[in-house]
């Protein structure tokens, strides 16, 4: 399989209780990329499962930045990717940065990130949980 492709324009929250918090960008991020917050600027990157700094993903980008801009970001609730995802299975941090991929897609070496579980077909129950874990 290979990383979600996630529609930006179909992008939205499941939940009208949902609350995105504003944060800065590090670098440019585009809605639906998974980010993580880089310990020295304290601004927030791509996140990628390919070391363990990175592979911390603290939430999924819900509106895009430019460098240095503020995007909002989700950390919690349910989320509709704007992708076709399959129920009852659960996503994953990518190797490529700021993507989404099913577990089969990691390989030796990489760190394993929860994004969530799909609740549907094209919806996402964010249940985030970076373990720090090296397949």
């Amino acid at each position: 399989m290979a990383d979600l492709v996630i529609t930006t324009a179909d992008l939205e929250l499941a939940s009208s209780r949902s609350r995105p918090s504003t944060v800065q960008a590090g670098e440019a991020i585009e809605a639906g990329d998974l980010v993580y917050r880089d310990t020295t600027t304290g601004k927030y990157m791509l996140a990628s499962a390919s070391s363990e700094a990175t592979a911390a993903i603290e939430g999924i980008a819900v509106s895009s930045a430019s460098v240095d801009g503020y995007f909002s970001m989700l950390s919690s609730t349910s989320l509709i990717l704007g992708a076709t995802v399959v129920a009852g299975t659960p996503y994953f941090l990518s190797t490529n940065g700021g993507k989404i991929a099913p577990f089969a897609d990691l390989s030796s070496g990489d760190y394993v990130s929860l994004l969530g579980f799909a609740s549907s077909t094209t919806e996402i129950q964010l249940d985030i949980l970076a373990t720090g874990i090296s397949i």
